[in-house]
């Protein structure tokens, strides 16, 4: 079986799951981290046989790898989400590449309705970084409808989305 390392790297994160594939993301340079965020969205169902070898594959190169240095920290950042700490204003404040990468592990109707929240530059800022998904996210920004579940929903969203900051 002949499997990239492109398409391992994107279905070992897929297991996963997107909380952690994220965190690791952070350590890969951006162009890499924002091509392999991208390609799990548009990943196929992996065979049990490919997902047994990327598994077999990391578990004998687990004891073999150095330990992963912390991130680096983002002083900039902390320094103007200090201004406004709710939810909205972190996500505000926070890297317009942040908040792509973090949607691009998002349903694109979850981008979308968090997206409508932010202030119309840092929308915009957010929908250049987006890659494929742009023109879905963007139309779906355009035909949103609010609900009497939405308020409830932006609260619980903005959250969610400034504590994974």
């Amino acid at each position: 079986m002949n499997i990239t390392g492109r398409e391992k790297a994107t279905i070992f994160l897929s297991i996963l799951g997107s909380d952690t594939a994220a965190r690791i993301l952070r350590y890969l340079p951006e162009e890499l981290a924002d091509v392999i965020a991208t390609s799990i969205n548009h990943l196929p169902t992996p065979t049990p046989d490919a997902l047994g070898a990327v598994l077999k594959e990391f578990k004998s190169g687990l004891a073999l790898r150095a330990p992963i240095a912390p991130p680096p920290p983002q002083i900039a950042e902390e320094a103007v989400i200090a201004e406004d700490d709710s939810p909205l204003g972190r996500l505000n404040a926070a890297y317009a590449k942040r908040l792509a990468q973090l949607f691009s592990f998002e349903r694109p109707q979850v981008a979308a309705f968090v997206l409508s929240m932010l202030n119309p530059a840092k929308k915009e800022e957010v929908l250049m970084n987006l890659g494929p998904q742009k023109g879905e996210i963007d139309n779906l920004i355009k035909t949103g409808r609010s609900n009497k579940f939405t308020e409830m929903l932006k609260s619980q969203l903005l959250e969610l989305f400034a504590g994974k900051l």
